[in-house]
């Protein structure tokens, strides 16, 4: 009997899928690749999280916009080795588009954000963060969330200025503020991972801006994730995008040159390299 994918759940803020097999799943780096996880009209998964034996978490990026996505699984095995079946899946998302702002960008709400309720001029949202008061644009759909972005990180509890909105200003460039291998350091492992993070003083860069070259090569772009034989996982922390990309062959003896193009929600824009060397 093969292993199959019995089941879907969704979760809007941020959007999560949590897929449920009918038997544990083996344990190994194509489990965990996101880049075995694909969706159609431009989703992508960013990162896979193991819940338990026989289930699944993808964060997914770029996950409205469509009435529907379908859902492929590739290189992904149960317990006995057999590949998973059963897949491809259509998956109908929440209809939890609100068009929200704060005059000059959007503000990133807490994971755990409910609605609360709107008037004709401010959506209201409320968190363990505190709440969000937002000017409402416009509105899809009868059951409105906020939709949670990558933008603003609200560290303390307030209550913005009602009538007015908050207004946050944002100068400063993104930048990468950590890597390993670091920039001219060397390494000896032809199957290096390259971590970097992507900084932002005042707000958070927009992960679909995000465009890396690695030896000139796409490797990720943010409006269709990893490419070019390119995989890996995104981790979105406040103020930060935690890149952690490898290649499904190893990289060759020499120079390996990074370059990251980024923007954060103010449209203050980076482009910034480094190179490392990989040495016998």
């Amino acid at each position: 009997m093969f292993t199959t994918l019995t089941s879907v759940s969704q979760e809007p803020y941020e959007i999560t899928l949590d897929l449920t097999f009918s038997d544990a799943l083996w344990v190994d780096a194509e489990l965990t690749n996101s880049a075995n996880y694909t969706l159609s009209n431009s989703a992508y998964v960013r990162k896979v999280d193991i819940l338990a034996d026989n289930q699944l978490r993808l964060w997914v990026e770029k996950f409205y916009g469509h009435l529907t996505f379908v859902l492929n699984i590739v290189n992904v095995r149960d317990i006995y080795g057999d590949l998973i079946i059963g897949v491809p899946v259509t998956i109908s998302p929440f209809y939890s588009t609100a068009n929200i702002s704060n005059y000059n960008g959007l503000i990133r709400t807490s994971h755990d954000d409910r609605f609360v309720t709107m008037d004709t001029q401010r959506i209201y949202l409320a968190g363990a963060q505190g709440i969000d008061v937002f000017r409402r644009e416009r509105v899809l759909g009868k059951k409105t969330w906020g939709q949670v972005f990558d933008g603003y990180g609200i560290n303390a509890f307030f209550v913005a200025n009602y009538p007015s909105d908050l207004v946050i200003t944002d100068t400063h460039s993104p930048y990468i503020s950590y890597a390993n291998p670091a920039s001219g350091g060397t390494t000896t492992n032809v199957n290096t991972h390259i971590i970097f993070v992507i900084y932002d003083v005042t707000t958070a860069t927009e992960i679909t801006t995000t465009l890396i070259y690695v030896n000139g090569i796409v490797a990720f772009n943010g409006s269709s994730g990893w490419q070019n034989n390119f995989c890996g996982s995104i981790t979105v922390a406040y103020q930060r995008l935690v890149f952690n990309i490898w290649q499904r062959v190893p990289f060759a003896l020499g120079a390996v040159t990074v370059r990251v193009i980024a923007s954060d929600l103010l449209s203050n824009a980076m482009d910034q390299s480094y190179s490392f060397t990989i040495v016998p």
